[in-house]
């Protein structure tokens, strides 16, 4: 398994195609980069440290930096591939097996090997890569590194299907909480939802993030009110209360004091000074 740190920006050494009209061993090499391939057309048997992966069109393999890849047999006539060379960053780690106990949230976690055949969006995202590496116009050049992101990103949730539910069921929970501020969520309905207990998701988040869902849900739409408080000057204090679903004007302006140590129409006044 492969752990891919996020708390840096992924840059590219290159990227590009390659098609192999007669059939040839991968190179025997250990490279200072990470090396991502993606079997488009054929067959190619590639070896890291002495395991064998045999991939087949829609799939791919992340070779680890500093590990010896290399073939003992050549790919299938014919073989399309697609790959992308990017730099390994701090926090970048391979274990030769599962991880023990859940991500910290600040890191992807992949399999050497994944299989995404039949993922349009995947192949996709290669090719996407590939043009915006090479592209001329600068704008293109920065989203190869925002489009390598969120490929790893594909292929994380594709090696672990429940990775949807983010690399912890915390960071589950906080991405359902975020995708709908204005909604409040009971702890029963989240805990269902994460496929956790009450008890395990309260002490598990509260170890997380040092606060209780309620007290998290409570922050954010306070801190997003108070920015519609500051852009909307057209927004009336009740409109803004009923935009995150607080039960009136009263019950939201005691819980904005409370929490910024001003009422809502004097935050609007200082901000607006």
């Amino acid at each position: 398994m492969i752990q891919l740190s996020l708390n840096s920006s992924r840059r590219i050494q290159t990227a590009n195609y390659s098609i192999f009209n007669k059939g040839m061993p991968h190179p025997d090499r250990i490279m200072k980069v990470h090396d991502l391939v993606y079997i488009v057309r054929g067959e190619w048997e590639i070896l890291e440290n002495g395991v064998a992966y045999l991939l087949k069109p829609g799939d791919a393999i992340l070779l680890f930096s500093g590990r010896r890849h290399y073939g003992k047999r050549p790919c299938s006539p014919d073989t399309q591939t697609r790959y992308i060379h990017f730099y390994p960053e701090p926090g970048d780690k391979f274990f030769s097996r599962n991880p023990a106990g859940p991500s910290d949230g600040n890191s992807l976690v992949l399999a050497t090997k994944i299989s995404c055949a039949g993922d349009v969006k995947i192949k996709r995202l290669f090719d996407e890569v590939i043009h915006s590496h090479w592209s001329s116009i600068k704008l293109n050049q920065i989203m190869a590194g925002i489009k390598l992101s969120e490929l790893l990103v594909c292929l994380a949730k594709k090696a672990d299907p429940g990775a949807e539910r983010g690399t912890d069921a915390v960071d589950f929970i906080i991405n359902t909480i975020e995708r709908e501020p204005v909604r409040t969520f009971s702890i029963d309905d989240l805990a269902d939802k994460a496929g956790i207990s009450r008890r395990n998701l309260t002490k598990r988040f509260k170890e997380k993030t040092g606060l209780s869902v309620r007290q998290f849900q409570l922050n954010l739409k306070i801190q997003m009110a108070a920015a519609v408080l500051a852009d909307s000057p057209f927004a009336s204090i009740k409109q803004v209360a009923a935009q995150f679903n607080f039960y009136d004007e009263f019950h939201f302006s005691k819980l904005f004091m409370k929490k910024t140590g001003k009422v809502p129409s004097e935050y609007r006044k200082s901000f607006r000074k």
